[in-house]
């Protein structure tokens, strides 16, 4: 087995002799995942090829070297052994061997987990740097100076990665902790036992008084914590039947006290009433689990625009609830499934929202209702339907039945059907009376998670077909010019976020199938924003390709992109729209709608997120001149989070609890380390 400790740098030999990606240096982990995400080679592979270095070293003269055939898997070991293909080491990393060597006792313990594990997933690989709690979070000055000091930033530095990967579960945590608080006992550094010891007790906690167990949908059902099945009265009761409609909250007094500690600076720029959006997404954490494993994610935020905080620490997740087989519990009684739950929720709320601090009172209230589509839907009692079949209007702003979408294709056939056609009132809220008339949609969802994928999709497969205009690519060259445009939008530091590894990986090969398909496909790049980066690098790569071949229909493909990334410019301007802005809006909305039709030609239909599109100035008008502020981008990052949380636990029967207490868990160890 090729050893995976070896920490220096190699150059792919595959893609260096053949001139692609030849300059892309990878470390052992790297390299043999490069070797079988890329090239598809792995152990099992049994074709046979000459080392060319060792050709080129036997060819000048040294006697020594016998060029061999290897299969894939050798390569790797010869490379190791000989050094060829080797990436040459600076000074820098020569001088910084001394102190390598001295962390090696750290870097034991992972290096001894499962590294199959680790970096699998798209998430993983997508981790950003504020997905990191312990980056600059302690003060460390004179660092050098003070062993003490280094070594706690040493054990920082590897829990942060343990806290981080996808597998790690708080055994681990305790158990990593633990270690290290023996080292520093036998050394007798107590300043690292001592806040060791401060992490262990976050870690440990079960955090009584910040969540509680709740049935988030009968008020009289009986909620047992247990993990078997229970008497109850005469019967016994399965503990299946128990931990379905389990559901976690927590403490909202917590939770706006903490707001006012952390957005201490926002908070003051409000009077005494500080404006709350309220944020909810469906989660489904095992599609093969039968809806076992589905949940709804509540969290809150302050509402505005604030640069800096980041989208993780600006969103606090509230609750986490269980939808399965919610269709068979009776909410009939104002319409919506999770009507109980938030009937409870609001009471709680208006109970715990006046809170003091530092001396003022302050009120905290719900202003906005946000969620992607699926969730207002059925929580409004509107059809949920995306597609463009039916007669029953599945539009929260109009009444037009989706068969008729087609009849609407730009604002003005949609405006001249309007009065008649308009919904005299948006869906009345059952609950939160106070927020904003719901006349509203999620540009983030509808483009960048929704419209934007499954068009690159659709463009990919057609560069991949035969044609008269330009050359068939094949899918891993589509990686390689994405990769290429990718390189040179973060050199110039445009990117939306780093999707190199999943280019790397060669991720549309894997996922691009060239069948024609009738429902719609997507190659997703690990958030909105992540596809959003990729359809800017398809659209640079087009742009390059239509100034060689002048093909129409290349140009085609770029215009369409170029639409898509000017309306989702204009959805994230900050400034409130004017005029001008308006015009552009609209015949933005008009081409984008327009050239999606052409593109997909009708092979997807006129779907709901495409006819929303055409309500984006209306719903602009009505929130302020903005549409900035009702995009749920901000809430995804801790979507995503919330997300692996999961992964790492082991608590399958209600991961819902141990999610919470995950995100809990995080928060405390950030504000302990950050000397709050």
């Amino acid at each position: 087995m090729p050893s995976l400790r070896d920490e220096a740098k190699y150059y792919c030999p595959y893609c260096k002799e053949t001139n692609y990606i030849e300059d892309e240096e990878y470390d052992a982990i790297q390299l043999k995942s490069h070797f079988e995400a890329f090239h598809g080679y792995s152990s099992k592979t049994l074709e046979k090829f000459y080392c060319q270095e060792c050709s080129r070293r036997r060819a000048l003269g040294d006697l020594n070297v016998k060029p061999k055939k290897v299969t894939p898997f050798w390569m790797f070991r010869h490379m190791q052994k000989k050094g060829c293909y080797r990436v040459p080491e600076t000074e820098d990393q020569q001088e910084n061997i001394a102190q390598e060597e001295q962390e090696e006792m750290l870097v034991t313990f992972m290096e001894n987990s499962d590294m199959e594990a680790i970096s699998q997933t798209i998430e993983e690989e997508n981790k950003e740097a504020e997905d990191n709690i312990f980056d600059d979070l302690i003060d460390l000055e004179n660092i050098h100076n003070d062993p003490h000091k280094k070594s706690l930033k040493t054990v920082l530095k590897y829990f942060s990665k343990l806290l981080n990967d996808n597998g790690t579960t708080n055994k681990n945590l305790e158990l990593y902790l633990q270690s290290h608080q023996e080292h520093g006992l036998t050394n007798g550094n107590m300043f690292l036992t001592d806040t060791i010891e401060s992490l262990l007790r976050i870690v440990r906690d079960d955090f009584v008084n910040e969540i509680r167990v709740i049935s988030p949908f009968d008020p009289e059902e009986t909620i047992f914590e247990s993990i078997t099945n229970v008497e109850e009265g005469n019967l016994e009761r399965p503990i299946g039947d128990n931990k379905k409609n389990l559901g976690v909250l927590v403490s909202l007094k917590y939770i706006f006290e903490l707001m006012c500690k952390n957005q201490k600076q926002i908070v003051e720029t409000y009077p005494n009433k500080i404006p709350l959006q309220l944020y909810c997404d469906e989660l489904n954490m095992n599609t093969f689990s039968n809806g076992l494993l589905q949940y709804l994610h509540v969290a809150l935020r302050i509402s505005g625009d604030y640069a800096d905080i980041s989208k993780i620490e600006s969103v606090y997740t509230v609750a986490i609830l269980p939808t399965y087989k919610l269709n068979t519990i009776n909410n009939s009684e104002a319409g919506g499934r999770y009507v109980h739950f938030f009937r409870q929720f609001k009471n709680i709320f208006d109970m715990n929202c006046n809170v003091k601090f530092e001396g003022r009172n302050i009120t905290f209230v719900l202003e906005d209702l946000l969620g992607d589509h699926c969730f207002l839907d059925h929580y409004w009692g509107i059809n949920a339907a995306n597609s463009d079949k039916g007669d029953n209007p599945s539009c929260r702003i109009c009444l037009i039945p989706p068969n008729q979408y087609i009849d609407t294709v730009t604002l003005e056939s949609l405006e001249s059907k309007y009065p008649d056609l308009r919904r005299s009132e948006s869906p009345q809220d059952p609950i939160f009376k106070n927020c904003k008339n719901m006349i509203y949609s999620d540009w983030f969802h509808d483009l960048n998670e929704g419209i934007i994928s499954s068009s690159c999709y659709v463009i990919m497969q057609e560069l991949c077909t035969n044609n008269d205009e330009f050359p068939r690519l094949q899918p891993y060259e589509i990686s390689g010019l994405l990769l290429k445009e990718f390189k040179e939008r973060k050199t110039s530091g445009k990117i939306f976020q780093n999707i190199g590894v999943q280019l790397e990986q060669n991720i549309i090969s894997k996922r691009l199938s060239l069948k024609q398909e009738t429902k719609r496909m997507s190659i997703n790049f690990g958030s909105g924003f992540g596809n959003l980066e990729a359809m800017w690098c398809l659209h640079n790569a087009i742009t390059e390709l239509v100034v060689k071949y002048r093909s129409e229909k290349l140009l085609n493909f770029k215009n369409v992109l170029h639409s898509y990334g000017s309306l989702c410019n204009m959805c994230m301007k900050s400034d409130k729209l004017n005029d001008d802005d308006y015009r552009i809006l609209r015949n933005l909305c008009n081409e984008t709608v327009e050239r999606t039709l052409k593109l997909t030609r009708g092979r997807y239909g006129f779907s709901k997120k495409l006819h929303y599109i055409l309500h984006y100035p209306e719903i602009a008008k009505n929130f302020h001149d903005q549409l900035k502020n009702i995009a749920t981008s901000r809430f995804e990052s801790k979507h995503q989070c919330i997300k692996k949380y999961f992964t790492s636990s082991n608590n399958k029967m209600f991961p819902a609890k141990t999610i919470i207490k995950k995100s809990i868990m995080r928060t405390k160890l950030s504000s302990m380390l950050i000397g709050n």
